[in-house]
């Protein structure tokens, strides 16, 4: 399985996401560390039609494809789902951001959601008291949509930023579905 790992849009993200990529390397055929365009530019925030485009484009053939993601990268499969008809085979949404997709880019994301057709579940990993959304405005906002979810909700001290803790999760998922 190819593995694309999209983080939020911070530019702290990079490195944490790189580690991640190496820690996953021994459990996928490929991992693929996104790069987002604002980060090469400069420009202050992340364009989630644009990327979910060059992820598109980027898909190998006849591959089966994995999605992890955080925060804003999210959103990003979202709209690859949405727009581009993107159908992984596993897919896990950590600390998913409602705040930053209603609030930062003006998204109705419960329109988003019922307008995307997938028949796998989405995963998703929420800390109890997140700042972006807490597990049940996360599970209100999936409830709205068609899509099947499957929460995993954490009170984690630390951040979605654990490698290990997202790793176990990770090879859990995938052991059970693939």
């Amino acid at each position: 399985m190819h593995l694309y790992l999209l983080w939020g849009n911070s530019l702290s993200n990079k490195e944490r996401t790189q580690e991640l990529a190496r820690a996953l390397s021994f459990d996928f055929s490929e991992v693929n560390a996104w790069t987002y365009q604002h980060r090469v530019d400069t420009s202050k925030s992340i364009d989630t039609r644009y990327e979910a485009k060059k992820i598109y484009d980027s898909l190998p053939d006849n591959r089966q494809i994995g999605i992890v993601a955080k925060s804003a990268g999210c959103l990003v499969a979202l709209e690859a789902m949405k727009h581009f008809e993107l159908r992984p085979d596993l897919v896990l949404f950590t600390g998913f951001p409602i705040r930053f997709a209603t609030e930062t880019l003006g998204r109705d994301l419960t329109k988003t959601l019922k307008e995307i057709s997938y028949d796998q579940p989405i995963h998703i990993v929420q800390q109890t008291k997140d700042p972006a959304g807490t597990p049940e405005e996360v599970t209100q906002c999936f409830s709205n949509g068609s899509l099947q979810t499957i929460g995993h909700f954490y009170e984690w001290d630390s951040h979605y930023y654990e490698v290990k803790a997202v790793q176990n999760i990770i090879q859990e998922i995938n052991k059970k579905e693939l």
